[in-house]
């Protein structure tokens, strides 16, 4: 491959419904070390309240760097409005990363793992915080799992993880693995044994997945998540307090 088929963008954008950033950029381009200034601008003032993503160095817009044949890790923040539930952030060019390239952002909090090239949209819950912190991780495989020991990107067994947070108000992430393509349903039920909520019901891939509950409309009490993959069942309790 040539460098310019090793270059590479991904735009951040962020919102919550009430505010939103879209002038953020990760990515390797040939050249980047010489023209670091251009390619990574200062970044312009936050607006009172509003949602914006803050990198290492938090006086720049983007996060642009040299090429790497291997691959890239990046660490950036979304700061955000508590008093607002839940937050999205979506990753566009994802598209266009070179052929045998791997994007997958791990969000440390909560221990969920999104495989962008799959889903570049990302929901996540506010929990009385300023600042969600998420690694991007661009490259192969090797570099990938390398870069972050212990954490399943590509899983070899089922599994359903603690929801978090827990306990929540009125929201929380729940996580599942998938270790082969296979039928899944994953429904909420309360304590007395009635679903409340059929979150997924259909056939699919091999990997990780995370999506968000939301339980506004319930009253307070413990609930049980339960995954059906296969021939295989899993239980977690989540609680939530109003």
């Amino acid at each position: 491959a040539t460098q310019k088929e090793n270059e590479w963008l991904l735009k951040l954008n962020v919102s919550d419904g009430r505010s939103a950033s879209a002038f953020h950029r990760v990515g390797q381009l040939q050249g980047a070390d010489e023209a670091w200034e251009m390619y990574n601008p200062v970044a312009p003032p936050p607006l009172p309240g509003g949602v914006r993503v803050v990198f290492e160095d938090q006086n720049r817009a983007n996060d642009i760097r040299p090429l790497s044949e291997e691959g890239q890790q990046f660490s950036f923040w979304v700061r955000v409005n508590p008093e607002e539930a839940l937050t999205t952030l979506r990753l566009e060019g994802v598209e266009d990363l070179p052929t045998g390239t791997e994007a997958f952002v791990y969000d440390p909090q909560s221990g969920a793992v999104y495989n962008v090239r799959e889903n570049p949209e990302i929901r996540f819950v506010n929990r009385d915080e300023q600042e969600h912190e998420f690694k991007l991780l661009v490259g192969k495989d090797d570099f990938i799992q390398n870069a972050a020991p212990g954490v399943a990107f590509f899983p070899e067994r089922f599994q359903l993880k603690p929801n978090y947070p827990n306990p929540f108000n009125p929201a929380t992430t729940i996580r599942y693995s998938l270790a082969e393509k296979t039928d899944v349903e994953l429904a909420i039920y309360n304590t007395l044994g009635r679903r409340v909520a059929t979150l997924v019901n259909g056939r699919q891939e091999k990997g990780n997945y995370s999506l968000v509950w939301q339980a506004g409309s319930l009253s307070s009490g413990v609930y049980l998540i339960r995954l059906k993959a296969g021939n295989l069942r899993f239980t977690q309790r989540a609680l939530l307090i109003k």
